[in-house]
């Protein structure tokens, strides 16, 4: 009888050829893995503040704390996302570095390159 890998070891493999092909749609994007996860991560909730945005990033094992922060510092400064003032309220900012409760929000070039992306590896 052949004895079957353990199904952890399988679940990683395809998680590594998955984000394998992932990296290649993502080529050229101005986008990594961490800014892809980010930003589908703001497209599902419509706002969040930087704290929620890092959390969420960390809490899903996308990286570590000072990861996520360069992640959503990336994401700012690429004006892939934008700030809306405290907790979402106000128009947007062009402000690349929002305090913690400032509302974060994909920008309409985001949303472009993360809808791309999307019918592509869809």
């Amino acid at each position: 009888m052949t004895k079957l890998p353990p199904l952890t070891r399988s679940i990683g493999q395809t998680e590594r050829a998955l984000r394998s092909l992932l990296h290649r749609h993502l080529e050229g994007t101005g986008l990594d893995f961490p800014s892809w996860a980010a930003l589908n991560i703001l497209s599902d909730a419509g706002c969040l503040t930087r704290d929620d945005l890092e959390r969420l990033l960390v809490d899903g094992r996308i990286g570590q704390q000072a990861e996520a922060a360069a992640t959503v510092d990336h994401l700012l400064t690429s004006r892939f996302i934008e700030t809306m003032g405290v907790a979402g309220t106000g128009s947007a900012l062009s402000d690349p570095h929002p305090g913690p409760h400032d509302g974060l929000r994909i920008s309409p070039t985001g949303e472009e390159v993360s809808s791309s992306v999307r019918q592509e590896v869809a």
